[in-house]
């Protein structure tokens, strides 16, 4: 952690930057940061390969969970960032399966779409 931002690296990477009078990154507007944040992640990718020989996909979020689903979009050796509006999110998670949130197995999807009706 640094400065009020998280990010972490392996196959999840959520990014904040809290509203503060203090912290430089509230002045930057949101775009630049996000630029920001994605060129790091693929420069983290590619040294990995560089080093390793192994490759590794990532999800760039607004938080750790999203930021898994996204991870697992372009598997393998890909990189997925899903925006920070409400609208984006929603394009983003609206045609995946109900399975793909973490936790959610078999029996508590059917029990979601049985239950309450929710698929997606």
């Amino acid at each position: 952690e640094t400065a009020g931002t998280t990010m972490t690296t392996t196959t999840t990477t959520g990014v904040s930057a809290p509203q503060s009078i203090n912290n430089p990154l509230s002045r930057l507007p949101p775009s630049m940061i996000h630029k920001t944040a994605q060129t790091l992640l693929q420069t983290i990718r590619r040294k990995v390969h560089a080093i390793t020989g192994l490759t590794c996909s990532a999800g760039l979020a607004s938080n750790p969970l999203l930021a898994k689903i996204a991870s697992d979009i372009h598997k393998p050796n890909g990189q997925c960032f899903v925006g920070p509006s409400q609208q984006e999110i929603r394009q983003f998670l609206h045609p995946m399966p109900i399975r793909k949130v973490g936790g959610i197995g078999r029996v508590m999807e059917k029990l979601l779409r049985e239950g309450i009706g929710v698929d997606t």
